[in-house]
């Protein structure tokens, strides 16, 4: 067993301090570092987990079969860190980055034609765009107490509304094929 002492640095008067118990040797400061990196994590599996309890809603299930819950249940989480892989990519640098990174072209198409943005020339959605879009879509407008972009409940409930429209694009273009 190995402990790391890390105290964060801060402007602020209170700083964090963990005592973190590890079974990875620690012999260096490299060590001791990826040790931290990994208990950082911590926080985005603890949102992912809250998104899959509150916003997919797994224990609601009225699924009897234990074999049946563990398949919805594990359907749902991929769901919940899909929610907050859209969540933390738009709101950090990834959000410039074309929306085609993080949904199918047939989503993309469903989105444009529901929301009707004005794009010039072809130009394709940004990623923190397409997630705003998809916000709006269930009355996000992101004025009023809270200027903060969408979380994990808008997006969640916002998807929603994505979905269908999708599959109605592609069994339309599924038809023409015919």
């Amino acid at each position: 067993m190995y402990v790391v002492h890390a105290r964060e640095l801060s402007a602020y008067e209170e700083r964090i301090e963990w005592l973190l118990l590890t079974n990875r040797e620690v012999g260096d400061f490299g060590a001791a570092m990826l040790v931290i990196a990994g208990y950082a994590k911590r926080w985005k599996v603890e949102e992912a987990h809250r998104t899959w309890k509150s916003t997919c809603k797994v224990e609601r299930s009225a699924l009897a079969d234990a074999n049946h819950l563990e398949i919805w249940a594990a359907i749902l989480f991929v769901v919940a860190a899909r929610i907050e892989r859209l969540k933390s990519r738009a709101r950090g640098p990834s959000g410039s980055r074309p929306a085609s990174d993080e949904f199918t072209p047939n989503e993309l198409e469903a989105l444009i034609l529901l929301r009707r943005p004005k794009l010039t020339g072809g130009q394709a959605p940004t990623l923190a765009q397409a997630v705003r879009w998809i916000a709006e879509l269930g009355g996000y407008s992101g004025s009023g107490k809270s200027r903060d972009p969408p979380g994990a409940v808008t997006l969640g409930r916002c998807l929603l509304y994505l979905a269908p429209a999708t599959e109605v694009l592609e069994r339309l273009k599924a038809q023409r094929k015919m």
